[in-house]
């Protein structure tokens, strides 16, 4: 954020860590220094200076950050909860942001692919491995992944480590 944005934040505004996927975090405390033109931040999450932290943005905006960004990194999160729209484009280290939701997996992968997006790496995913005994249980019955993502033919529920 520019100096004269940060002039407007007040203590218990929210802001938006750009260096954390634009995670949010709550102002508690504003320190001004005028003869450098900085401000400094004390939030829920941290200190910051005023250029390191970001105003909130509508979500089309901060979606399109997200997709332009080549260091960005998603996952496919099956969400059975939200009807016809199961499958969410989701931004890693963000506070559950999704980019789009989609009503197949094959749609999410698609436009995963047409945004050039890079798949995050949500090991450590052992081959053979359920899901659910990577995610602390319950494991070892296949039958209870035959809705995962990563679910294979042979019943097994697992992804193998890709480049970081």
């Amino acid at each position: 954020m520019q100096y004269n944005e940060a002039k407007t934040v007040k203590v218990g505004d929210t802001l938006l860590i750009k260096q954390s996927n634009y995670r949010s975090t709550h102002v508690l405390e504003i320190t001004h220094n005028s003869l450098y033109h900085t401000f400094r931040f004390r939030c829920t999450d941290g200190e910051f200076y005023h250029k390191e932290l970001s105003l909130p943005m509508p979500n089309e905006k901060l979606i399109q950050k997200f997709i332009q960004n080549p260091t960005t990194r998603v996952y496919i999160e099956h969400n059975t909860d939200n009807g016809e729209w199961q499958y969410h484009v989701t931004v890693e280290d963000s506070d559950g942001f999704w980019l789009d939701s989609f009503p197949t997996i094959e749609e999410a992968r698609a436009y995963i692919n047409k945004n050039h997006l890079k798949m995050a790496n949500l090991g450590p995913h052992i081959e053979g491995m359920c899901c659910d005994c990577i995610h602390k249980g319950p494991c070892c019955d296949f039958s209870e992944n035959e809705d995962c993502i990563h679910h294979k033919a042979d019943g097994s529920c697992w992804i193998g480590l890709g480049p970081a």
